[in-house]
């Protein structure tokens, strides 16, 4: 009976751990959804930007 509780109480302790690396887990893949999503935004802020100095080097070459 008392290798039956102490198995037990190593069950639990195991399952603690692994709701604790699952909720790691979530957290980590929340930020890197923030992370790329910040990299989208960057893209596309470069990407217009380019367009916006395409633009300007062509005003400059017809002059």
């Amino acid at each position: 009976m008392r290798d039956l509780t102490e198995k037990m109480s190593q069950l639990t302790t195991h399952q603690a751990r692994t709701y604790e690396l699952i909720e790691n887990l979530d957290n980590r893949q929340t930020q890197l959804t923030n992370q790329q999503q910040q990299m989208i935004e960057i893209q596309k802020q470069s990407a217009r930007q380019q367009e916006q100095l395409t633009e300007i080097l062509k005003k400059l070459s017809e002059n």
